[in-house]
């Protein structure tokens, strides 16, 4: 009889040791998102360099200097050789805010596919934008003697 005492009361308190420190009833609000990305993409072969402009979706901006470049920061990439570099302009009127990328890789060709992740700012109740939210426009190729090449800048 003792012994199965013994067992009752060690089960019961490693029953409650299991129970953590309470606070999880999921009553919490999670914290709204500050950045949103987006992915900019390459169709073509045989380009070192691309250029373009993204408009924004509206309480999407960039931190960026004086002369509004953005911080290195601002693109990721996994591609060896890859450098990118972006001047943002704000949003004035009924002209929404942009960012004018430069991406090239002078030691190689650029691979087809995604180049860089932008990652930009959410203003305080911005909603995560889809990536159908920014238009590229202005795309350029070109290649490593700076003639144009045909191909195509998309974002996803």
């Amino acid at each position: 009889m003792k012994m199965i005492r013994l067992i009752l009361v060690l089960g019961a308190f490693l029953a409650l040791a299991g129970c953590g420190g309470g606070g999880g009833g999921g009553g919490g609000t999670p914290a709204a998102p500050t950045t949103a990305s987006v992915n900019v993409a390459l169709a073509a072969s045989g380009v070192r360099g691309v250029q373009g402009v993204i408009s924004l979706p509206a309480g999407v901006t960039l931190t960026a200097d004086s002369s509004g470049k953005v911080p290195d920061s601002t693109f990721t990439t996994t591609i060896s050789g890859l450098n990118a570099t972006g001047y943002y302009t704000a949003a004035s009127g009924n002209t929404p805010a942009k960012l004018s990328i430069l991406i090239t890789r002078p030691t190689a060709d650029l691979p087809t596919g995604d180049l860089v992740k932008v990652t930009f700012d959410l203003a305080s109740g911005t909603a995560v934008p889809a990536a159908t939210d920014y238009v590229m426009s202005n795309s350029a190729l070109s290649d490593q003697n700076g003639a144009s090449v045909s191909g195509s800048l998309s974002l996803d």
